[in-house]
């Protein structure tokens, strides 16, 4: 199902509630149930778009080898969202860092204040990363610094692997290609290569909305047409926020907005060890 067009005069729901009908009608139709599962996945509800799918690809032998890798990234986001109610951990691929433990520490921490002091530890202790974003428009963008515009993330990547929910650390990314977003899944996942400093080329998808209750926000923010940032916590000093809608990252040059990226270099971080050689 294209993008083009079809929001500009009718809401998710409505596009939903349509091929809901459509699916009455054509109740052998693959293709419908797969667009049915797209459209149901924009909206969080996960269950129904997942037996959606899994109706799909019983009749759609073909089919069924993308849609196992679309349930996968649903059981990914799902743990996402366990994550950020502070109910579960991510997997980290790559090395653990004591900065990385303060970030989820302060995800997991119920009282704010001492929330935004773990938080205050993480981002003191996180490495800054240089490199360049490529752009769709092909502008090459060379930042000093990258992070996500959620606060809760800093320079992590989110990342979802073989039905995993997981963060990268930017210090340990060589590179980063996203595929051209191309249907209405993409809003919600892009299909990614990710290389790491080690040498490690990894698949899998990047989640391109910050987490949420997706059925109650509207259609701006589920479509990835606009970011808004809230405040993490009540203090007027702080500086932290989280991410409503388009996942955006943030540099010394300005906002870069996941849909708009397609690559990411990023530069060797040098050590200690290096430094002194």
């Amino acid at each position: 199902m294209n993008t083009a067009g079809i929001f500009k005069t009718n809401s998710i729901d409505e596009v939903i509630e349509q091929t809901k009908d459509k699916v009455r009608k054509n109740p052998d139709s693959a293709d419908l149930r797969a667009n049915l599962f797209q459209l149901l996945a924009l909206k969080g509800d996960w269950t129904r778009a997942v037996d959606s799918l899994k109706l799909s690809a019983e009749m759609n032998s073909q089919a069924q080898p993308v849609a196992m890798l679309y349930v996968a990234a649903v059981n990914a986001e799902v743990d996402r969202q366990n994550v950020f109610q502070g109910n579960g951990r991510p997997a980290i691929f790559g090395d653990a860092d004591e900065w990385m433990g303060y970030l989820i520490a302060s995800i997991e921490e119920k009282d704010p204040s001492k929330s935004e002091e773990l938080l205050d530890k993480a981002m003191e202790l996180a490495p800054e990363v240089s490199g360049t974003i490529k752009t769709r428009n092909g502008e090459e963008v060379n930042f000093e610094w990258l992070a996500d515009g959620d606060s809760r993330l800093g320079p992590m990547l989110e990342f979802l692997n073989n039905g995993q929910y997981g963060w990268v650390p930017f210090n340990e990314i060589e590179s980063l290609r996203i595929i051209e977003p191309s249907g209405i899944s993409d809003l919600i996942w892009s299909q990614a290569e990710l290389v790491l400093t080690n040498g490690r080329s990894i698949v899998g998808m990047v989640p391109n909305r910050y987490p949420g209750d997706y059925a109650s926000l509207d259609d701006k923010f589920n479509l990835g047409h606009r970011t808004e940032w809230v405040p993490l916590f009540e203090s007027e000093e702080s500086e932290y926020y989280k991410g409503v809608g388009q996942k955006t990252y943030i540099s010394d040059l300005g906002d870069h907005p996941i849909l708009e990226i397609e690559s990411i270099k990023f530069n060797p971080v040098l050590t200690q060890d290096d430094a002194e050689s």
